[in-house]
């Protein structure tokens, strides 16, 4: 206990110079939210239906029974401007009904086209019970809708990126902060002060204790608020995953304190820590 005003001095100012260092913010903060907002607009949304391009009245009753289809947005343009259309993938099907024949176009690059192929094949089953006066069929499908959730890309990519600024403050910071401190001869100032040199060491480790578990939480909370970031079970995996990247913090600054106590140069030491 009677070191403890030392650690906390010792990690207290360490804290401090972290927060003005310019790398430190920067690859451990901005870097990883930056990724972070990039990644969060890749399949950001869920499936938003499909789009079908229609040759043919509109009261025929496969394009009444398509219309009827929540999933189906159906197109009206000229024939011409339809093909551009789906050549180009801005539209995931072309329907040309005639007097009884339909047809369906489809572009294979587009992966949404075999979906349209489904709707158009469900919405001619139903046209041709309408035809035939069958208005009771004798198999129905009930459809049972379930709670569940679609998984976007933010959700994987997130947790990585914590773990991005999780090595950049882990490793990359002690190695510079204490070769820094040996080329400035300040470590040498400190070991002729009374302060044991475990509480130094330990005072520079808890420093970026801290450090990480700020930026991990910033991060985050970014990725919840912004792009509505999946917590399996709420506070409670939140954290789980701050006491995780704890526990990684630690892994690293085990291998930043040792590079960084081993070398006395960057130039010996950063090759190392890239590895």
């Amino acid at each position: 206990m009677r070191h403890l005003k030392t650690l906390l001095a010792c990690t207290w100012y360490p804290f401090v110079a972290l927060t003005r260092n310019r790398s430190v913010t920067f690859f451990g903060l901005v870097f990883p939210l930056a990724f972070v907002g990039i990644f969060g607009f890749v399949g950001a949304g869920a499936f938003s239906g499909v789009r079908i391009g229609v040759v043919g009245p509109a009261d025929a009753p496969v394009i009444r029974a398509l219309a009827t289809n929540p999933g189906v947005t159906l197109v009206y343009e000229p024939l011409d401007e339809l093909e551009a259309r789906l050549r180009r993938g801005r539209i995931d099907g072309l329907v040309r009904v005639a007097e009884g024949e339909v047809r369906l176009e489809l572009n294979p690059a587009n992966p949404q086209s075999q979906v349209a192929s489904l709707a158009v094949e469900k919405a001619a089953a139903q046209a041709s019970l309408e035809l035939a006066g069958i208005a009771r069929p004798p198999l129905r499908v009930d459809m049972v809708q379930v709670a569940g959730r679609y998984e976007r890309y933010i959700d994987f990519a997130l947790p990585g990126q914590v773990g991005w600024a999780l090595l950049s403050t882990g490793v990359f910071s002690p190695v510079w902060g204490l070769i820094g401190l040996k080329q400035t001869l300040v470590l040498k100032r400190l070991r002729a002060t009374p302060v044991p040199p475990i509480i130094i060491l330990l005072g520079q480790g808890a420093a970026r204790l801290l450090m990480g578990l700020v930026q991990a939480v910033v991060i985050l909370v970014a990725g919840l608020v912004v792009f509505g970031f999946y917590l399996a079970e709420g506070w409670k995996t939140f954290g789980l995953l701050l006491l995780l990247s704890a526990f990684g913090l630690l892994a690293f600054l085990g291998i930043g304190i040792l590079i960084g106590g081993y070398w006395s140069s960057q130039e010996g030491a950063v090759p190392v820590a890239n590895l």
